[in-house]
């Protein structure tokens, strides 16, 4: 069996390239984790305090335009997808404390791993 591919032309409004079809714009993976520290108000030599993890609302920016909001979990962790571009992250834990610096991401073309860093206020 032979399968025939037939091509036809319908004047000068036939579009230049037919096989072209419209595409939507790609986007890619974001990983992250938000966290807070220091968790220890002194920490001594052999004294392991590790970052606390943040539950809030993050938002990605570009521009001053809301782009997309995601939350991280209980454990910080947050998962979504963004189109290429470089883009301002905030946290909004919704507290006076943890506070959580505005974060620039830059997504090019693969997915991307980000670790927002919190101020516990501890000093």
């Amino acid at each position: 069996m032979t399968a025939a591919v037939v091509a036809a032309s319908c004047g000068d409004d036939a579009p230049s390239n037919p096989t072209s079809t419209p595409t939507s714009t790609p986007t890619f993976t974001v990983t992250g984790v938000v966290e807070a520290s220091p968790t220890c108000p002194v920490e001594r030599p052999g004294q392991v305090c590790p970052p606390a993890p943040v539950q809030g609302t993050i938002s990605f920016t570009r521009q001053q335009d809301l782009v997309a909001r995601t939350a991280s979990d209980a454990t910080g962790r947050f998962t979504l997808e963004l189109p290429a571009g470089t883009y301002t992250v905030g946290v909004d834990t919704g507290q006076v404390l943890p506070t959580c610096p505005p974060t620039e991401l830059v997504v090019t073309d693969r997915a991307v791993e980000l670790r927002v860093e919190c101020d516990t206020g501890i000093r």
